[in-house]
Order: structure tokens, then C-alpha cells, then sequence
């Protein structure tokens, strides 16, 4: 069984290829300029919290579920699901959005949770 630390550390790295992907190319489909490496960097230093925020959810949802052995090679959309979510990232895929930060106070409303 793979631990719970390599889980999360793999669910880690597709949230942030997502986030990358949506801030280059997603960005530039969206006649915005893409983010450079170094803007990428300071944008994931920056968001740490939430994206671990966003890990823990994926972990606890599959865990509570007896399903964690579908994360050991989870689909990438599904990953991107929950990154996109209003209370993580979600207003980034707004075409007129050009903020870099998410307003923490946007709830999902599919979302039941109390934790923030």
C-alpha cells in the first residue's frame, strides 16, 4: 500500500501541472498573457495553503470513501475537479478574471463543508 505521504505528495504535483497548464496555455486561449516560470513560482509559493487545503479535501473525500487506492493513479480531470472549485481556484477560469488570487469568501455550493 502506498503511504499517505506519497498520496498526497502525487496529488500535489497534478493540482499544480493543472494550475500550470491553466496558467500558460489556459491564459493565453483566454487572450490574457501566459505566466512566465518565475510568475508560475511565486503564484504556487503564494497558494500553498490552499492548494494543501485542496489535497487534504481529494485525500479525506476518497479516504472516507475506502477508495484511496484510486489515487495511487488518479485521472488527471478528476484532480482538476476539485482544484477548480470556487473556494480553491475556481474564479481563475473566468475569461474577464486577471486576478492571481482566489476570494476565499466564494463557496462552491455543491460544497457541505464548514472549514473555512
Amino acid at each position: 500500500m502506498i503511504s499517505e505521504m506519497d498520496i498526497k505528495a502525487n496529488l500535489r504535483k497534478i493540482a499544480i501541472d493543472e494550475l500550470k497548464g491553466y496558467l500558460t496555455c489556459g491564459r493565453a486561449e483566454n487572450s490574457q498573457n501566459p505566466f512566465t516560470n518565475d510568475e508560475i513560482l511565486l503564484f504556487v509559493t503564494k497558494n500553498t495553503q490552499k492548494i494543501d487545503d485542496c489535497v487534504n479535501e481529494i485525500y479525506n473525500a476518497y479516504s472516507k470513501d475506502d477508495t484511496l487506492d484510486e489515487l495511487v493513479n488518479p485521472e488527471n480531470e478528476w484532480i482538476r475537479e476539485y482544484v477548480f472549485r470556487k473556494k480553491y481556484f475556481g474564479t481563475l477560469t473566468n475569461k474577464n478574471n486577471n486576478k492571481t488570487n482566489d476570494d476565499d469568501s466564494d463557496n462552491d455550493s455543491d460544497d457541505d463543508s464548514d472549514d473555512e
